[in-house]
């Protein structure tokens, strides 16, 4: 076995193992990006409701997750949302990311040179009827490499937890 897929197979490990934690997760998607890099044109659509929101019981959280290695050239990115119900916007906005901090060290989970952040973009109590994600890179260069993929993750608690 070659040391580059034993690295491969030890980072699929401690992902399986790292993912079965205590979180609800009720929605999980990613888009895998271009070895070049992620294009300002290319706008990325998730359809967190294959499940029936309304009676699903508990709120939900939605995060961003990026992934990206030590390519990328910035201690931050700034991501372009829209959130729509059948196509109707219900909110746009865009957000910072951060990938370092002032030190230049990576933040969020890591190893072997690849990093996840994630960002906690909203919490609902009830999501609305056929709600969709979009998200692209609201940065000035065309292209941003060093992002490997980009996901959102949904997770439920309950009411009562504080949150």
């Amino acid at each position: 076995m070659t040391p580059k897929r034993s690295l491969l197979i030890i980072f699929a490990c401690i992902l399986l193992l790292c993912g079965c934690g205590g979180d609800d997760v009720v929605y999980s998607e990613f888009h895998d990006l271009p070895s070049d890099g992620w294009r300002r044109m290319t706008v990325l659509s998730f359809d967190p409701c294959p499940f029936d929101s309304a009676t699903d019981i508990g709120s939900h959280e939605i995060e961003i997750i990026l992934r990206h290695n030590d390519a990328i050239p910035y201690d931050s990115l700034w991501v372009a949302v829209e959130e729509t119900s059948f196509g109707t916007t219900i909110h746009r906005d865009t957000i910072p990311v951060a990938l370092s901090n002032a030190e230049g060290e990576w933040l969020g989970r890591g190893t072997h040179g690849v990093y996840e952040v994630s960002k906690s973009l909203r919490t609902y109590k009830r999501l609305p009827s056929g709600y969709e994600i979009t998200l692209g890179h609201a940065m000035k260069q065309e292209r941003i490499p060093g992002i490997i993929n980009v996901g959102i993750r949904m997770k439920r608690f309950n009411n009562h937890e504080n949150r």
